[in-house]
């Protein structure tokens, strides 16, 4: 099965990047970066357990 980005399930989630942000405590900023794949190093293991929470996806499911 095909994995999802990280913007597809926050959007399939049906959340803004703003939300996003509010629900992790970060920027809206760093959410496109990491969605982007333009931050500094790769989303760490925590905030993608949270990512996967807050959308309801497996961290398997998901692509980084």
């Amino acid at each position: 099965m095909p994995k999802i980005t990280l913007k597809g399930a926050r959007v399939s989630a049906g959340y803004t990047q703003r939300e996003m942000a509010h629900r992790m405590g970060k920027s809206r900023i760093t959410i496109i970066k990491i969605e982007n794949g333009k931050n500094i190093k790769p989303i760490s293991v925590p905030d993608l357990n949270m990512w996967a929470q807050i959308t309801k996806f497996g961290v398997d499911d998901i692509q980084c």
